[in-house]
């Protein structure tokens, strides 16, 4: 039975490596943190956990075509993503444990030509559907 399942994850790998494509948005999030430890034996105490990651995406695509001409004119968006988790957990035994974690995040994006910021943008942003 237990090389049935092996089998079966093993044709649906296969299968959803044949042809993938991209999310199409920015598809960035944190990692989280690790809620292991090494020696069960040694579980008592705490445990400090770091995580970062930092992203920049300018670069805009149709479908695996890049548009170079984005950046050229000025008109491309540019995303800033730094994410922190800081993660305190404390070790009671080997089976219990209570952790905490918290979480900084700065999230920065640009997009001039949405705003009017350039020569490709309108002076008018609107707020309900009206004329520019």
């Amino acid at each position: 039975m237990k090389h049935i399942y092996t089998i079966a994850v093993t044709v649906l790998l296969i299968i959803a490596a044949i042809k993938t494509n991209a999310q199409g948005c920015v598809a960035i999030r944190s990692n989280g943190n690790s809620c292991s430890f090494g020696n069960p034996e040694a579980a008592k105490g705490w445990q400090m956990n770091f995580n970062n990651r930092y992203f920049k995406s300018y670069k805009h695509f149709v479908g695996s075509v890049e548009q170079k001409e984005r950046e050229e004119n000025a008109t491309e968006v540019i995303n800033h993503t730094y994410s922190l988790d800081i993660t305190a957990t404390r070790h009671f035994n080997a089976r219990w444990s209570v952790g905490m974690t918290l979480p900084l995040i700065s999230n920065t994006r640009s997009s001039l030509y949405e705003h009017g910021g350039n020569s490709g943008g309108s002076k008018c942003i609107p707020l309900v559907i009206q004329s520019c």
